[in-house]
């Protein structure tokens, strides 16, 4: 039944992207307007026409504010989709975190205060899971909704022993602000003697902070010297990353 509600919530969650960007990109013609006229065209004639004739103003600036940020149908009809895809029962976190950053993305053009709220949530979501040892499928941190201060807090209370299953979260943090930034700098510190390797995270902090930076450089030493077993299965996942930062960081 859970494989079944993911399958049909991920198809339901790209037509109502697709339906939203097409709305996005399409004219809205306005109600009684001729064929091609658009809202703002037959706005801006009937404007013309009220000055011409001395009417006044079938609605005031608040009213016509409303109006221009009404939805149109195809619009409604992928935040409907959207709302009933988060709105299901899907108990696996990875499952319910992938559908919260879809959910996210869908609803920026549409609805920027439903999105941050749906981020939240799975900002929540995200920390929980790692803090029981799993890692994300996916990161909230990488949406655009997360704000400086959420995501410094985030970084800030990720237990040290977990930072390996955090890093993609960290390099999300990371790019939101310098605060978060040195807050990851921080983690993976006090990560430090935990084999917790992370390369990517630590590539991203220290573009921000300098490859060139003493704590890019003491830093990448450290990882050097707690790289885990050539044999283990977490350094051949890791090799690419370990190359492409030793061919970065190498004098």
């Amino acid at each position: 039944m859970k494989k079944t509600v993911v399958l049909l919530t991920a198809p339901l969650l790209a037509i109502s992207l697709s339906l939203s960007l097409q709305a996005q990109s399409a004219p809205q013609t306005a109600p009684g307007a001729a064929p091609g006229q658009t809202a703002g065209s037959s706005d801006a004639a009937h404007g013309t026409e009220a000055k011409k004739t001395g009417a006044p103003k079938s609605m005031t600036a608040t009213e016509t504010k409303a109006k221009a940020k009404k939805l149109g149908p195809q619009q409604q009809f992928a935040l409907d989709v959207v709302e009933s895809a988060v709105a299901r029962n899907i108990a696996d976190p990875q499952d319910r975190l992938r559908v919260l950053e879809t959910a996210v993305n869908v609803l920026l053009p549409l609805d920027p205060k439903l999105a941050k709220q749906y981020a939240a949530e799975g900002v929540r979501l995200e920390g929980q899971m790692i803090g029981s040892g799993q890692t994300p499928s996916a990161s909230l941190m990488e949406t655009g909704q997360v704000d400086c201060k959420t995501a410094t807090e985030f970084v800030d209370q990720l237990p040290p022993q977990r930072v390996m299953q955090a890093e993609q979260s960290i390099i999300g943090a990371a790019n939101i602000c310098p605060e978060a930034a040195t807050a990851a700098q921080a983690k993976m510190d006090a990560g430090t003697g935990q084999q917790q390797v992370v390369p990517r995270a630590f590539m991203a902090v220290a573009e921000h902070v300098g490859l060139k930076s003493p704590w890019s450089q003491s830093r990448f030493e450290r990882l050097m010297e707690e790289l885990p077993d050539a044999k283990s299965s977490s350094s051949s996942g890791e090799a690419p990353n370990l190359a492409a930062m030793y061919s970065t960081m190498a004098p």
